[in-house]
């Protein structure tokens, strides 16, 4: 047999073969190690740098978002800025929206009859949607200010307003209806009245200042003097408020003390005539007989410590005074004062329904109601506060040349503004018209002769 041969000559050939490596080569291994060394550990130190970057400005983020939330509870913050911007917006909005009205009010008449016609019908479809609070006939809004060129439409203020995503189908309201488009805003009307007492004594009852009732821990305003028969040809003179403001009783109504140094003798206006019923869907009003102990002044009068000096002269006034989007407005409260005299146009002369929140928590529906908007937006102009219930709801007027006061109605409720700076509201007084009082009063605001 042959013999194998031996393979260790082959394998040292082999190996031979081999070349030596080369101490350059070596080292540049050795410095490619080094540098990708140095580059992980500078990508370590960055990330923890990027990582501790991140959590500073997340707790910045939660700080930052928690002052929001703060400011927006006190004072309403990013509305705040919104309504210092839009002040004088505002106003020449209104201007323009007067002039267009009155350049080609035909076809806004026509225009407002359509929607008042396709109103009928959204309420019978819509009457009892849960989160409806009103439902009437306006000109739209966008942003807390009317659109120009004007356009009227379907207004529908509800408690709440939310996305439609958010919204179940059967309770989405649509975007227009017989032709008429549907404006959703969020108002919710209450009863303005306030747990605390705004004014001090005054000697002299007047219209304007603060009363409340014994036992109560609710405040109002003292309207303003009228006339109430007292046989065919006499007269005597009574106070008018709210009848929520005296508990909807035959109540004595006192002027608080504040500073605890007067007597019940010497805070006594006088005692509950004739007040409407809480169930009353038009009038909130009551009719105060005057004590004999107290001291009225000889002259119909009104508290007005302004250089806006109110004429002195009251006379009877009526919805038929009042033109939407142009007539404007006074009213003195015992919480917003008598120092500047507040300031409104009437945004609507009879509102269809209204619900408007009592102190219980309950709401009433009110109809045919007279809806002010505030001029200015400015936080320093206190529009209406809680505590101005049965303020007295006047405009100026000339009567045979001499300036007058018309009194058409009384302020019993009101809308604060919208906090929510996307979706910007100005706050609302509502108020019941003297026409309708007089219905159920038999009283007279101009001196009887």
């Amino acid at each position: 047999m042959a013999k194998k041969k031996s393979t260790k000559k082959s394998a040292k050939k082999k190996v031979a073969k081999k070349k030596p490596v080369s101490k350059k080569k070596v080292e540049r291994k050795k410095t490619a190690s080094k540098k990708s060394r140095k580059k992980k550990a500078t990508s370590k130190q960055q990330a923890a740098v990027y990582g501790k970057q991140v959590e500073q400005l997340e707790a910045k983020v939660v700080a930052l978002t928690a002052e929001l939330e703060e400011l927006k509870k006190q004072s309403h913050g990013p509305r705040v800025l919104r309504r210092q911007v839009t002040t004088r917006q505002c106003q020449s909005n209104q201007q323009k929206l007067q002039k267009m009205l009155k350049q080609d009010w035909a076809h806004f008449y026509r225009q407002k009859n359509k929607a008042e016609r396709a109103l009928k019908n959204f309420m019978r479809a819509f009457g009892k949607h849960p989160d409806i609070s009103g439902v009437g006939v306006g000109l739209r809004e966008k942003n807390g200010l009317k659109v120009v060129p004007p356009e009227y439409v379907i207004l529908v203020t509800v408690h709440k307003r939310v996305e439609n995503k958010e919204i179940s189908a059967d309770l989405l309201l649509p975007d227009s209806f017989q032709g008429v488009r549907v404006n959703v805003i969020e108002r919710n009307f209450f009863k303005a009245t306030s747990p605390v007492d705004h004014r001090s004594f005054i000697e002299n009852p007047v219209g304007g200042i603060s009363i409340t009732t014994p036992g109560s821990s609710f405040f109002g305003t003292l309207g303003l003097q009228c006339y109430l028969p007292t046989d065919v040809n006499a007269f005597e003179k009574a106070y008018l408020t709210n009848a929520h403001v005296i508990d909807y009783a035959s109540n004595a109504v006192l002027q608080p003390d504040r500073e605890n140094g007067h007597t019940p003798e010497e805070r006594f206006i006088g005692r509950v005539f004739e007040f409407t019923s809480e169930t009353d869907p038009f009038v909130d009003a009551a009719v105060i007989q005057i004590g004999a102990s107290s001291r009225i002044p000889k002259k119909q009068t009104i508290l007005n410590n302004s250089q806006f000096q109110l004429p002195k002269t009251f006379i009877d006034g009526s919805k038929s005074d009042l033109v939407e989007e142009e007539t404007v407005v006074y009213k003195i409260g015992a919480s917003t004062g008598s120092d500047v005299v507040r300031v409104g146009i009437v945004e609507f002369v009879a509102f269809p329904t209204a619900e408007v929140q009592k102190s219980d928590g309950k709401t009433k529906l009110y109809k045919e109601q007279i809806i002010v908007k505030p001029e200015s937006l400015s936080p320093e102009d206190a529009f209406v506060k809680r505590g101005d219930s049965g303020s007295a709801l006047l405009t100026k007027d000339v009567v045979d040349g001499k300036e007058v006061n018309r009194v058409v109605g009384l302020v019993h409720g009101m809308s604060e503004a919208s906090v929510d700076s996307s979706k910007p509201q100005g706050p609302r007084i509502i108020a019941c018209s003297l026409d309708q009082i007089k219905t159920r009063f038999p009283i007279k605001i101009s001196k009887p002769h």
